[in-house]
């Protein structure tokens, strides 16, 4: 049984920031551009790996992931890609991510190949037919697979995560998501429309859909855990800098599954998460900067002993 089968994208990330928010009609100058390879699945298999054997990757991802050698290189750090599909006739999808003035973006892009997306389709079903998990994490943008593999791959947790795709999803088709799951990880801006499409406040969330906590990231103002009708806000774990945000949430929820499936202890597993996560928006790039076991664990003893504070 695998520990954590992660099921999300991978993805060719450019990132640009500039203190200056867009004027509509106008150019913005960039204070800084880079160009890394990330994506929401295999951030957060990554981070789970850190800290716990077991964490397969299922995606797919054109040749130049393999000849870029980050296939090797997460394979290295622990993640297993044997479940990533290598697709010949498109490159790896783009994640086009721009921070200006205050304000974040994010834009998709996925070369059509309508027979390759087939391909993919059985490919996970395949994957969902085969394996046991202790948990599945689902945060792909394919709607329809994410809820296959949450409805029919034996699990002892399930996890959905829908990410920044939540904004176009209506009440009817998020509520067979909300019924399949165990759990759920969300960005505070997420949280706010969920709460508001489906009528519910966090603690009916639970109640109705029986989920054992959601968890929902708020940027430099920490987390808030929700487990039943508890609630608990946690501040954030502050950074050496402050580079870039993207994909600290990912780092975020697989540095929480990896603790939470050791403990079964939410804040023990957040706390960690926060800690771990302050070294990502250090650098730019979700995977470009993480740290050590060693170093994590130094920064959550002077977190949690309240040396590490907001200046």
């Amino acid at each position: 049984m695998r520990e954590l089968l992660c099921f999300g994208e991978i993805t060719l990330d450019t990132i640009g920031s500039s203190g200056v928010a867009a004027v509509e009609g106008s150019a913005s100058i960039l204070d800084a551009l880079a160009t890394c390879y990330g994506g929401r699945g295999a951030n957060v298999a990554t981070f789970f790996a850190l800290w716990r054997a077991g964490a397969t990757l299922v995606s797919a991802a054109g040749e130049d992931f393999v000849r870029a050698g980050h296939h090797d290189l997460l394979e290295r750090r622990g993640v297993d890609c044997s479940e990533v599909l290598i697709e010949a006739d498109r490159p790896t999808p783009r994640a086009f991510m721009f921070h200006t003035g205050g304000i974040s973006q994010t834009f998709f892009f996925r070369a059509a190949a309508p027979a390759s997306d087939a391909a993919f389709a059985e490919h996970v079903r395949r994957v969902a037919e085969r394996s046991r998990a202790r948990c599945v994490y689902c945060t792909s943008g394919h709607q329809d697979l994410n809820l296959h593999l949450l409805t029919q791959l034996p699990s002892e947790l399930r996890v959905y995560a829908p990410g920044p795709q939540i904004f176009h999803y209506p009440a009817s088709e998020l509520e067979p998501f909300l019924r399949a799951c165990d759990a759920l990880f969300l960005n505070q801006a997420e949280a706010e429309y969920l709460y508001r499409t489906m009528g519910l406040d966090a603690a009916d969330m639970n109640r109705t859909y029986r989920l054992a906590f959601h968890a929902v990231t708020r940027g430099a103002g920490g987390c808030t855990l929700h487990e039943g009708t508890r609630c608990r806000v946690l501040p954030a774990c502050p950074p050496a800098a402050e580079v870039d945000p993207t994909g600290a949430g990912d780092a975020f929820a697989g540095t929480f599954l990896a603790e939470y499936l050791r403990s079964g202890d939410v804040t023990a597993a957040a706390e960690l998460a926060l800690a771990v996560s302050s070294f990502v928006v250090e650098r730019r790039g979700c995977q470009e900067n993480v740290p050590t076991p060693e170093a994590a664990r130094q920064r959550l003893r002077e977190y949690t002993a309240g040396r590490r504070s907001r200046r």
